[in-house]
């Protein structure tokens, strides 16, 4: 199991981070979760649709076998980690 998630992470940032995640990583099951947090941005929809849908292709052409699930969460402002 692989946890690469970033609190706070926005659609265009997770287009950046996937495909190393997806080379270092062989899952079985892939849970991505992502889109929430630009709603807190207010980045214009057409945007975020254009790079949620680069994701999906990322994930639909991932290597492996994997069973893949797409999913909205609420959003979650970026915050320092606490101890």
């Amino acid at each position: 199991m692989a946890n690469e998630g970033w609190p706070g992470e926005t659609v265009a940032e997770g287009v950046s981070r996937l495909p190393f995640a997806l080379a270092v990583n062989t899952p079985e099951v892939l849970l991505l979760l992502n889109g929430a947090n630009d709603l807190l941005g207010n980045p214009s929809s057409s945007t975020t649709e254009y790079n949620a849908s680069k994701l999906r292709d990322m994930v639909r052409t991932a290597k492996g076998d994997a069973r893949r699930s797409l999913r909205r969460v609420p959003a979650r402002r970026k915050t320092a980690h606490r101890r």
